[in-house]
């Protein structure tokens, strides 16, 4: 989330620039060229400004501060060159700043910085009070996030904390929702080489594990730079009843499986309460290797594997393995625990219970003894959990596909269920189903293209029929296959501003079959039409 806030005085200066915040991907040893525009809407003043470099620093909220270069370990100011370094704007006038960023070699993971428009010295406001004079300095920023693409980016975060709290504790909600509202907040730690993309979700259930309600958690872009602790926020009304609820927190962050952190609250009559209210107990930190774990099958045989957790907190730990069937809902999300059936019984973990010290790891072996009779794969979730005192917990695992046999049927398909104008733009649903006998992890395509229809020009000439394509959106690879018999719903937003017509959406699923899984809906600006 970047929020810019500047108090500018009634006679201070009046410029805008574009782009506010560059993002790139490019390669070590690359050299990246950009052009800030600025414009000084100011019809009467020349503005005067000084062109810099900073490094920035992101606060609890997700905000951007700028910080002096080379302040921090992530910094790409050391690789920033911007001309000119001092410029003239005429009144109602513009001007152009070109800026090179130039990534040596054996550089990796994420840079951060912001090139800065300062009004010189003699060009500052100053006024006077009774107490002095007060010197007014305007600045405006352009945000830089780099990423040196390559084999060494980690992607690495945690859960630091996660708290129920009243609106009332925050007041700067309490002028918007009262002093009544109930806030939930989790606090997450990128450990990280890479700057991460949060998108959350909180999960109310009873202590029997009934749903009460889901809702977003996050906040502005949901960015995370390296080393950034960033609290991730939903608001809700105090309409729940009085009672014991627990909260999950489920955070996708571009990591191989989701940051998920449970905590135990009671809403009263006239208040909210936690076994910890007090002082908030920070959440274990701990991991799981390897990524996933893939294990061809021999029914009758005795297989095994060795498994790996890591104490990465201050605070000894002790931690309980489990092991679960591997179901995802879906939106590509692992399904609750509670809410999933009986894992098979011939896959253990020794020990299933364990204690480790901060900084040391535990190898876990993982057994399992197929049946002479088995018939089909197994999919499993090998689920570690570590709980506090106050009852939070947090949780870490693998994704175990055991495979039965080679060369696995790989069918699936797709469908545009839904199309249709919303929030400013044109909301497209579409659902893959995975008909196989292997599990598959889809790439996603979608084509916007306009019908022209045939026309008669003058002298009856017929101009035939064309296809315009107008956009072309890709979904990253997701990270969690779709399993056999299940299904994933895949949503995009497109900007819409288009002319009255019709239209045609095509999808495109690429997941390792023969051919790819292809969906065509038509559509006309107005009303929907189901396609051939």
């Amino acid at each position: 989330m970047l929020i810019f806030c500047f108090k500018l005085h009634a006679q201070g200066p009046t410029l805008s620039l574009d782009p506010i915040l560059v993002e790139k991907t490019i390669r070590a040893g690359q050299t990246l060229t950009q052009v800030i525009n600025l414009d000084n809407s100011d019809k009467y003043n020349t503005i005067v400004l000084q062109v810099a470099t900073a490094d920035i620093k992101e606060d609890l909220s997700g905000v951007y501060h700028l910080r002096p270069p080379g302040s921090y370990a992530h910094s790409l100011t050391e690789y920033i060159e911007v001309s000119p370094t001092k410029l003239s704007i005429p009144p109602g006038g513009t001007a152009e700043v070109l800026v090179t960023i130039a990534i040596p070699r054996g550089s990796f993971g994420g840079r951060y910085g912001a090139v800065t428009f300062t009004v010189v010295p003699e060009m500052m406001e100053t006024e006077a009070d009774q107490l002095g004079a007060t010197l007014f300095t305007f600045q405006i920023a352009s945000f830089f996030e780099i990423v040196v693409e390559g084999s060494n980016l980690r992607r690495e975060a945690y859960v630091e904390s996660l708290s129920v709290s009243p609106s009332g504790d925050f007041p700067a909600l309490r002028p918007f929702v009262g002093r009544d509202a109930v806030v939930f907040t989790a606090a997450v730690n990128n450990t990280g080489n890479v700057h991460i993309v949060t998108r959350g979700s909180l999960l109310l259930t009873t202590p029997d594990g009934r749903t009460v309600a889901r809702y977003p958690l996050g906040g502005g872009r949901g960015v995370i730079l390296p080393s950034a602790v960033v609290q991730l926020q939903t608001v809700i009304p105090k309409n729940i009843n009085p009672g014991d609820y627990t909260a999950r927190a489920v955070i996708e962050y571009g990591g191989r499986r989701p940051l998920i952190a449970t905590t135990n609250f009671t809403v009263g009559e006239d208040e909210i309460q936690t076994s910890a209210m007090s002082e908030l107990i920070p959440l274990s930190h701990f991991s799981v290797s390897p990524d996933n774990l893939e294990i061809a099958l021999r029914p009758g045989a005795f297989q095994s594997a060795v498994l790996q957790v890591t104490n990465h907190g201050d605070e000894a730990i002790d931690v309980t393995g489990l092991v679960l069937p591997l179901e995802f809902d879906i939106y590509g999300g692992l399904v609750p625990g509670e809410e999933r059936g009986e894992a098979v019984a011939w896959v253990e973990l020794n020990p299933q219970f364990f204690s480790l010290m901060p900084g040391r790891t535990r190898r876990i072996r993982l057994t399992l003894r197929p049946p002479r009779n088995l018939t089909e794969s197994i999919f499993s979730d090998i689920l570690f959990k570590s709980q506090t005192s106050d009852g939070s917990s947090v949780e870490a695992g693998v994704s175990l596909l055991g495979v039965l046999g080679t060369g696995l049927e790989k069918i699936g398909s797709v469908e545009i269920v839904s199309a249709g104008e919303a929030d400013g733009g044109l909301a497209v649903d579409s659902i893959f189903q995975n008909t196989g006998a292997a599990a598959v992890i889809p790439s996603v395509e979608l084509v916007l293209n306009q019908i022209h229809p045939q026309e008669e020009a003058a002298g009856g000439r017929i101009i035939p029929g064309w296809t315009e394509t107008l956009n072309v959106v890709e979904l990253p690879t997701t990270a969690n296959p779709v399993l056999p018999g299940a299904k994933r719903l895949f949503s995009f937003m497109l900007p819409t501003g288009l002319a009255d017509g019709e239209y045609q959406l095509i999808i495109r699923v690429d997941y390792g079959g023969h051919e790819p899984a292809i969906g065509r809906l038509g559509i006309r600006i107005g009303g929907m039409e189901e396609n051939e």
